[in-house]
This record gives structure tokens, C-alpha cells and sequence, in this order.
């Protein structure tokens, strides 16, 4: 009969410390367009100069390619280049953080209304603080 043999390899199990909770709120507060590890993308000073952008054609492409795709398809649309692009993917929908040289050039990007990325549709938008959600005690009151 098969019998299961744990992987004792790892150690005795170390309960988390404070350095640990500190290390993992280091990288909660990781700017997808700045890289700073001081703030979140929706504190950061930069956010006039960033725009979001979602497309199913960069969840089917190589993590590799993504940031030359997605340049490409602003040139393509006689949009600027962005000076950076940082992709996240979270609960299964990805989206692209593209940082611009100036709030300018972001306006210019977020005004294109039919903009494809491999032919196919994007949608983008403004990197905006997230309202909050109502607690639910406050909604019986």
C-alpha cells in the first residue's frame, strides 16, 4: 500500500515574526509605474502620467513579448511610447501599467477610443484611487 512520506527537508515550522509582516507589506506597496517600494500605484505622485490598459491579445502573449507588443501597437496608433510598462496579473485579469513622459502624453493615449493591440480590442484607462467599499455594518445603519 502507498504510504505518504513528508518532506521534512524544510526545518521545523517558525512561526512569522514582525521582519516577516514587514517584508510582506514592503511588497504590497510595490508601484506598478514607478517601482518605488514606499507607496502603492494609486499614492504614487506619477499616477497623472499613467494609464491602464487591458487586453485579452497581452494574457495570450509570451511575458516576454508583452512589452514589445504593447509598444509597438502605440506606435502603430501614432500614440508616444511609454517609458515603462509593468504587467499584473491578479484573480485571472491582467493589466498593463504603462508610465508616459508626461500627464500630456497620457491624455493623449486615454483619448484614442479604438486602440488594438494585435488586432485586437483594448480597453484603457486612467490609474484611479478605488472607492471604497461600503462595510457592511455601515449599510445596516
Amino acid at each position: 500500500a502507498y504510504q505518504e512520506k513528508p518532506d521534512l527537508s524544510a526545518g521545523p515550522y517558525k512561526p512569522p515574526d514582525e521582519s516577516d509582516q514587514q517584508n510582506a507589506e514592503g511588497l504590497s506597496k510595490r508601484c506598478f509605474l514607478c517601482a518605488g517600494s514606499d507607496h502603492s500605484v494609486y499614492e504614487c505622485i506619477e499616477r497623472t502620467r499613467g494609464v491602464c490598459i487591458e487586453c485579452p491579445a497581452l494574457e495570450q502573449t509570451e511575458p516576454t513579448e508583452r512589452h514589445a507588443v504593447t509598444q509597438k501597437a502605440l506606435r502603430n496608433a501614432g500614440l508616444p511610447e511609454a517609458e515603462s510598462l509593468r504587467w499584473y496579473k491578479k484573480a485571472g485579469a491582467g493589466v498593463m501599467y504603462a508610465r508616459f513622459g508626461s500627464d500630456v502624453e497620457a491624455s493623449s493615449v486615454l483619448g484614442v477610443s479604438a486602440f488594438k493591440i494585435l488586432d485586437m480590442p483594448a480597453n484603457m484607462f486612467a490609474v484611479k484611487v478605488p472607492r471604497k467599499r461600503p462595510h457592511p455594518e455601515d449599510a445596516a445603519a
